[in-house]
């Protein structure tokens, strides 16, 4: 009627689960949303179900060949020694829904060299979290947030390897020479700003810019002609019928 703490700990040859609780696959079993133990022999990559929300104690400890753990986003919690010497994985990334880790939770995962948390409040922390890991570990947390990480009970312990780090940086704009054809043929949603010549023809209404824009391979209809802060200034360039233009947009 019930598993304890350390049912199966350093089982490591075991490969699969079968009953009840067990995962589709075999490899973990599942109870109450808290994964409890995992089938570690031949393990080197595994995603996280995504009903689970808490990882218990001791549930990856010595999953020596675990390189790439992906946690889901249903995860809140992380118990201690969670994954204790699982010594191949190299990077970890912790969602916003994670609220604490336990003691010990990646210590003595000696290759572990990235963790990545994108939660802006630190999480409650246990002792010696992250200790044992390689010896240029990071820990990136949210931008504006490292201050507030560095004197955070379970965190402050590792105030030097604390960065900033941008988890929703703003992307590189691409400016592409292009034909008509080509413009009309791009996906739509493509954030790629196009840059086009062509002659101007049926002019529509002067005061905002509504005309044809012509090359070799087309015509597309310009709806709107403004500068970079959005100013209407196609009347005020004084353009039109056979003026050949460069726009972006």
């Amino acid at each position: 009627t019930s598993i304890g703490r350390e049912a199966f700990y350093r089982c490591d040859c075991l490969k699969a689960f079968n009953g009840k609780y067990a995962t589709p696959d075999g490899r973990a079993l599942i109870i109450d949303e808290t994964l409890c133990y995992i089938a570690p022999s031949g393990l080197t990559d595994y995603t996280i179900p995504s009903d689970v929300k808490t990882l218990g104690s001791l549930s990856f400890a010595y999953c020596t060949e675990l390189v790439t753990v992906k946690i889901p986003s249903s995860v809140t919690s992380i118990g201690s020694e969670a994954f204790y010497a699982c010594t191949s994985i190299e990077c970890v990334t912790l969602s916003e829904s994670v609220v604490s880790l336990g003691a010990l939770s990646f210590a003595e995962c000696d290759h572990l060299s990235e963790v990545y948390v994108q939660q802006s409040t630190p999480p409650t922390g246990g002792n010696d979290m992250f200790d044992g890991n390689a010896a240029d570990r990071k820990i990136y947390v949210p931008i504006g947030s490292g201050s507030t990480y560095k004197m955070a009970n379970g965190w402050k312990e590792y105030s030097t390897s604390i960065e900033e780090y941008d988890f929703n940086p703003v992307p590189d704009v691409v400016i592409k020479e292009a034909t008509v054809a080509e413009f009309i043929a791009a996906e739509v949603g493509d954030a790629t700003i196009y840059e086009l010549t062509g002659v101007i023809q049926n002019i529509q209404n002067v005061e905002y810019g509504n005309f044809d824009l012509v090359d070799a391979t087309g015509s597309v209809y310009i709806y709107g002609l403004t500068d970079e802060s959005g100013k209407k200034v196609f009347e005020a360039l004084g353009l039109k019928a056979g003026d050949t233009v460069t726009l972006r947009g």
